[in-house]
């Protein structure tokens, strides 16, 4: 059995600090709250059982949650962003988690699919243009100047498909980062795979990322 959790319990400090005076999960991308689109993706999917994490405190993402029929998986401590995973150990064989403040048109069928052992996690190549000429220094002297390069990196794409051995791991742990879950289970021996793709995503920290929000929604549908 798979379930899908949406986390929505993060402070959202740089969305409010680029003038957005609404929680992150309830702000508008193409008429509908991100979490929304995030439920809507799930759903396309086939995922039926779908729930939401949430703080104690954020009355108005459980009100939205409430109101759209969703079961809430409640933090009365906080937990990072991930901790709430080990919240539904021993209750499903898969769980997909997924950021609500991150939008991507994935195939979360192909994601799920290619999930085996411990944790999968979605990884798309992100290209970053440095501001300045990077050099190559031996020896104190220089063999290479390059003039703003592109640096190429393979990240994580904020999507997680964890098994239990993911889950028990991460409740055992209780307040638990994603980076903190991946180095716990390779520890522990578990097998993590990594999913490449790559579809549009985004991650909407603040107002700046809205517009590029709006196309990725439209993939969405």
């Amino acid at each position: 059995m798979t379930e899908a959790l949406v986390m929505a319990g993060g402070g959202g400090t740089r969305m409010r600090a680029s003038g957005v005076d609404v929680p992150k999960p309830l702000v508008r991308v193409s008429g509908r709250p991100l979490i929304e689109w995030n439920v809507r993706a799930l759903r396309k999917a086939g995922i039926d059982d779908v729930r939401v994490s949430v703080s104690a405190g954020q009355t108005s993402i459980r009100e939205w949650i409430d109101a759209a029929g969703l079961p809430a998986v409640v933090e009365t401590t906080p937990l990072g962003n991930i901790g709430a995973a080990g919240l539904r150990a021993g209750s499903c064989e898969r769980l997909l988690v997924v950021f609500a403040d991150n939008l991507t048109d994935l195939d979360l069928r192909a994601l799920l699919a290619a999930h085996e052992g411990a944790l999968t996690l979605a990884a798309h190549e992100h290209v970053l243009r440095l501001d300045y000429g990077r050099l190559e220094i031996e020896g104190g002297r220089v063999r290479a100047y390059s003039e703003k390069p592109e640096i190429r990196s393979v990240v994580s794409s904020g999507l997680y498909v964890l098994g239990p051995q993911a889950m028990q791991i991460v409740k055992d742990i209780g307040r638990c980062g994603a980076s903190q879950m991946v180095r716990e289970v390779l520890d522990a021996g578990g097998r993590v795979g990594a999913f490449r793709h790559e579809a549009a995503w985004v991650d909407v920290n603040d107002a700046s990322k809205l517009e590029e929000a709006e196309a990725v929604a439209a993939a969405i549908g």
